[in-house]
């Protein structure tokens, strides 16, 4: 006990830096109340101190993160509120926007429709001979004629234009038309035609529009015809026309460039195979254009006789001159070909019969011509000219033939029940049979063997 008490007291004395008496008399002024602390009580009472200041830091501390937060959420509200605005205002700016195309194709039809208003009035209000009303001279429905015209084949036309009868038209009539004759007939078309537009809805399949239907068909059927054995007739009648407008008026080609695309009503989807058709075709004749300028040019290089004057030498030019012959008529019915092709398509499957209706209606007094429609509507697609595409040389006679084959599958897509539709280019069904009726023969379609057939 007593060492350790020595133990002790020499631990405190080396510490404190006292000795033994004075802690055993009570002096040590280390210890008094007085005195500067230890170093050891110093760092003792340090900690006591900071420990006694913790908790306040800390409440403060978390009174900041509180504080940060709570600004962050506001922050997030704010943009959160921020952003349901901007979609507010985006669905709002929408509808607005869809509301006032909306408005613009309503503008847009009552528009078409004043202008057919008008026409239709002209029409009617028009002071014509007696004989304008009158039936072309064909053969009607149960007469001797028509049995006769039936029992001969080839290519006829059934016209169901003028009364509860019908008549029918030949390609060899059709070629015989007088331009007073077409005339009177184009005319009954386009008053009937009118009415049923003003009558039937488009999307109506009432009576109106099954006449619609019939007329139209009945009336680019009327074209096809002039088309093989006359394909003069409706320049020269367009011609007249012009002759008999008075100074300053418009004349074909302008009216169409200026007006017509505005009442048609193209699809964006139509605007686009229009285009590409008119490549295709462009593309396909100024290939064949190329081949025939390089036919003609070795048949003058066969003309220059020079010395060669003897049997074997006349012999083997005649077969040379023929078989160059040959070639050229090939090529010609080729292109012959091609143009009915690209028409049928351009008629029969890439515009509505409403939309056929439309084009002959507003382009009377003159019969509608498809290249001033494609050229307008190609200059406002900013599409190449028709000079650049004819002389462009990218691809040779078989590529040329081979895009021209899309068309040419194209066309047998066609058939009676979809015959009034549009058919989108290359997206059409599989192939059906072929469109054959009366008054809608292959030749309307543009077919091959029968465009031959009329050209031998």
């Amino acid at each position: 006990m007593d060492k350790t008490y020595e133990q002790y007291m020499d631990l405190a004395c080396s510490v404190s830096g006292s000795c033994p008496a004075d802690f055993a008399k009570g002096e040590n002024p280390d210890l008094s109340l007085d005195s500067e602390p230890s170093g050891l009580e110093a760092a003792a009472r340090s900690r006591s101190h900071d420990l006694g200041m913790s908790e306040p830091s800390n409440k403060r501390l978390s009174a900041a993160e509180r504080k940060l937060q709570s600004n962050r959420q506001a922050q997030k509200r704010f943009r959160q509120r921020q952003k349901e605005r901007s979609h507010t205002a985006e669905a709002k700016l929408l509808e607005t926007t869809a509301q006032l195309e909306e408005l613009q194709v309503r503008q847009r039809q009552l528009e078409a429709r004043n202008l057919l208003l008008e026409k239709v009035a002209r029409l009617n209000k028009q002071t014509v001979l007696r004989e304008a009303h009158e039936p072309v001279p064909l053969p009607w429905e149960g007469d001797a004629m028509w049995q006769a015209k039936l029992s001969e084949g080839g290519k006829t036309l059934v016209l169901t234009v003028w009364s509860d009868k019908t008549q029918l038209l030949t390609v060899e009539q059709a070629s015989q038309l007088t331009l007073p004759e077409f005339g009177r007939l184009w005319k009954e078309y386009v008053q009937k035609l009118g009415a049923c537009l003003l009558d039937a809805r488009e999307d109506d399949d009432g009576p109106s529009t099954a006449n619609m239907n019939k007329w139209a068909a009945e009336a680019t059927s009327l074209m096809v015809c002039m088309a093989l054995r006359n394909p003069w007739a409706v320049r020269a009648f367009n011609a007249a026309v012009d002759a008999s407008s008075s100074p300053g008026k418009i004349c074909a080609g302008q009216w169409k460039s200026s007006h017509l695309l505005a009442v048609v009503s193209y699809t964006p989807e139509q605007v686009k195979d229009l285009m590409h058709l008119r490549l295709l075709f462009y593309s396909r004749i100024g290939q064949l254009c190329r081949e025939r300028k390089a036919l003609l040019r070795h048949m003058a290089d066969e003309q220059d006789v020079g010395a060669n004057i003897g049997l074997d030498d006349v012999s083997v030019r005649l077969s040379e001159v023929s078989d160059l012959a040959e070639q050229l008529r090939a090529n010609g019915a080729d292109e012959y070909r091609t143009y009915m092709q690209f028409s049928s398509a351009f008629s029969r499957g890439l515009h509505t019969s409403r939309q056929l209706a439309v084009i002959i209606v507003h382009t009377h007094p003159w019969v509608p011509c498809k290249h001033h429609l494609l050229e307008e509507l190609a200059r406002q697609q900013q599409q190449a000219p028709v000079a650049q595409i004819l002389e462009s040389a990218e691809t040779d006679s078989i590529e040329h033939s081979a895009d021209w084959e899309e068309i040419v599958t194209y066309l047998q897509t066609i058939t009676p029940e979809n015959l009034h539709e549009y058919i989108p280019l290359g997206r059409s069904q599989s192939p059906g049979p072929l469109a054959s009726s009366p008054d809608l023969d292959d030749a309307d379609l543009g077919l091959a063997e029968e465009i031959l057939s009329v050209l031998s």
